[in-house]
């Protein structure tokens, strides 16, 4: 507790989350593309290098549960990550669709943008931060980077 009887998050040792405490921090914010990015950090355990730079073609679906996606880390060396299928569905298919070429009308199958999370990895951190604190964690939230 800081001086004037407050949690200093700053201070606070790390303790690993809770599945329900990232449930409410997803549920916190309001924005679809930064649940899809908690569910991934937290939920698959990307660091968020990785996610800042998982692209639509390293996404392999063949209609078989789980989805796979080929994440590279900064030393290049690459592996394969499961996701669930319903957590994908719910939280980061609607991204692909949002991000095809033409939108529903005159979509095409190729998004505009190859990355999925194209936002720097300091944009992330920000919003599970900004999401933690509305949804009343009061402990540090950090994921790796």
């Amino acid at each position: 507790m800081s001086e004037n009887g407050n949690h200093d998050r700053a201070t606070q040792p790390l303790r690993s989350l809770t599945k329900d405490e990232i449930q409410t921090i997803m549920e916190a914010s309001p924005d679809p593309q930064d649940k899809a990015a908690i569910m991934l950090v937290f939920g698959a355990g990307l660091r968020i290098s990785e996610l800042t730079s998982l692209t639509w073609e390293d996404v392999t679906d063949d209609a078989e549960n789980p989805i796979k996606l080929r994440v590279t880390s900064t030393d290049a060396t690459t592996c394969q990550v499961l996701v669930e299928r319903r957590l994908w569905n719910k939280y980061v298919a609607p991204l692909f669709f949002a991000s095809l070429d033409g939108g529903a009308a005159g979509c095409t199958s190729t998004p505009a943008e190859p990355r999925i999370f194209p936002v720097s990895m300091q944009r992330i951190q920000q919003t599970i931060e900004e999401a933690a604190a509305r949804a009343g964690i009061e402990k540090k939230v950090l994921s790796q980077r």
